[in-house]
């Protein structure tokens, strides 16, 4: 059972120009005489597609080169990507209301008991996991992508490791 056939629009143009391309015994024996005159094969090869280019152009199937359509970076998606980046953006608005109401009961006792020093470094992990969820939705550039990969990373390292610490206190 072979696989179904691409769609044409994805299809390369290689194997039609290959098919449609036909080298005569003639044309053969002048690329292996300039070959042999000049001793680069590949000086030969390309001097008779020059010589020959409408030959060689007309070999070329119709429809290529293909009109591609630039849609941006995102293509069609883009409710998906303010999407993403509105639930980033509120995922920020959280962690920092959060970090505010930690801050504003820190002397209450059951505050004391969570340790609030681990509560504000899960916090501070959380958040910079959130600013990473924007830098995925935003266009990838070299600071963009170095961003997002740190800040996620960073992240879950800041989130994770105080509760493992906590978890091993009380073990």
């Amino acid at each position: 059972v072979q696989p179904p056939a691409p769609p044409p629009a994805e299809r390369s143009p290689a194997y039609e120009t290959m098919k449609n391309l036909a080298v005569g015994n003639l044309n053969l024996e002048s690329m292996l005489s300039h070959w042999v005159e000049n001793g680069d094969p590949r000086e030969a090869v390309c001097s008779w597609i020059v010589d020959n280019l409408e030959y060689v152009i007309d070999t070329i199937p119709s429809g290529y080169p293909r009109n591609l359509v630039n849609n941006g970076w995102y293509g069609s998606a883009s409710a998906l990507l303010y999407s993403a980046i509105a639930l980033g953006s509120i995922a920020v608005t959280v962690v920092i209301v959060a970090s505010s109401v930690v801050y504003h009961y820190r002397r209450k006792r059951i505050m004391r008991n969570a340790q609030v020093d681990f509560m504000f470094l899960v916090l501070a992990g959380c958040l910079l996991i959130a600013i990473g969820a924007v830098f995925y939705a935003l266009e990838p550039t070299d600071g963009t992508c170095t961003a997002k990969e740190y800040q996620t990373m960073l992240g879950y390292t800041l989130s994770l490791v105080p509760l493992l610490v906590k978890a091993q206190a009380i073990n």
